[in-house]
């Protein structure tokens, strides 16, 4: 819920000063398809809104009679003014919430996503998918089991082609290692996972 609120602040935030307006709970809550949107659901969004502050990520200016307003800080979680990301940094495209994937998919599985994208990068052939060795992934903060689920959910989604190839020269051990190719254009379609 966290990713999915602060990705969706993100979008928003687009120019200077890169504040979002008031906005109540159950408004975030029904747009990233809460239960309850009203109670639990504004509930979620509220702890969810505080956890980032707490992380510096953004800052709250509460208001008792209203919703805070959200002033986002750098994505470094450092407490420092937020600047607009330059071209190195991993976009996705409008079509991620108009086309509902924010809703569809598992909060494990746009995290990965965000992974995969990194490290696709500005590949256009999926010859070039790249691939992560096993004592590269913890540097991503995604345990193997999560990984595991959301890259199934990925694939269900047809948003993942995961491949196996041999890494290694002619005459050293040959691994197997799995490539993964995130489908970016799948975005720009209706969301649904498939059986």
């Amino acid at each position: 819920m966290r990713l999915k609120l602060y990705l969706s602040l993100t979008l928003i935030a687009v120019k200077a000063p890169y504040g979002v307006r008031q906005m109540a709970g159950r408004s975030w809550a029904s747009a990233l398809a809460l239960p309850a949107p009203e109670s639990r659901g504004a509930r979620r969004i509220g702890d969810a809104l505080n956890w980032l502050c707490a992380e510096k990520l953004i800052a709250l200016e509460r208001d008792p009679a209203r919703p805070p307003r959200i002033a986002m800080l750098s994505p470094v979680g450092d407490g420092t003014a937020y600047e607009r990301p330059g071209s190195r940094y991993t976009t996705l495209t409008t079509g991620f919430w108009t086309n509902q994937w924010i809703t569809v998919l598992s909060s494990s599985a746009v995290a990965l996503l965000l992974v995969l994208l990194d490290l696709q990068g500005g590949e256009k052939e999926q010859s070039n998918a790249p691939w992560l060795a096993g004592d590269q992934w913890p540097r991503y903060g995604i345990s193997p089991d999560t990984r595991t689920r959301a890259t199934k959910e990925l694939q269900r989604a047809g948003l993942l082609t995961v491949s196996r190839v041999p890494q290694g020269k002619e005459f050293d051990y040959l691994r197997l290692r799995n490539t993964y190719w995130v489908h970016k254009e799948r975005l720009e379609e209706p969301a649904e996972l498939r059986s």
